[in-house]
């Protein structure tokens, strides 16, 4: 009777609101996606930012060596971009200038020096020589190799001597 009584009735039982509102459900997975989205990065660390790190600083250094070749064309003057070592334990070098030749003098343009970010390795392929000079002509005195190295990825500026054609690629 009773059984009958539930099913057959006109009365009507107040319901008992169970689950989430679509809102609650939404904000979860918002905060769940930013979770996983700051572990990856951090576990990914080692490979993505140093390949986006390294290939940054690569085409900066790049653009300011294509900008120092430019210069010395269109001014009729000498132009070198100038890395230095400020005395780490390392051999890479920490900071660059773009120098105009001022009558045998070597003077810094505006914005100069740029640092060189920690964990990226810029290395000459000359010992003694970190600089790059370009001479009226565009051309270059000799020709260089700056690498740029972070983890495992490696990027390469080479400046030929005759035209003093500056390539930017991965090695």
């Amino acid at each position: 009777m009773f059984l009958l009584n539930c099913f057959f009735s006109n009365k009507r039982q107040p319901k008992i609101l169970t689950g989430f509102s679509l809102i609650e459900v939404l904000f979860v997975v918002v905060i769940l996606g930013i979770l996983v989205a700051c572990a990856i990065a951090r576990f990914s660390r080692g490979s993505l930012f140093d390949r986006l790190n390294v290939y940054t600083i690569a085409h900066q250094i790049a653009a300011d060596t294509r900008l120092a070749r430019r210069l010395a064309i269109t001014t009729g003057k000498q132009h070198r971009i100038r890395f230095v070592d400020t005395g780490g334990v390392s051999l890479d070098l920490d900071i660059y200038y773009i120098e105009v030749n001022n009558s045998g003098t070597w003077i810094a343009l505006g914005g100069f020096p740029k640092k060189i970010p920690a964990g990226v390795s810029v290395r000459s392929s000359q010992s003694a020589d970190y600089d790059a000079v370009f001479n009226i002509d565009g051309s270059s005195d000799e020709t260089q190799y700056f690498n740029c190295i972070a983890g495992n990825y490696q990027y390469r500026i080479h400046i030929l001597q005759a035209t003093g054609r500056v390539s930017f690629y991965s090695y």
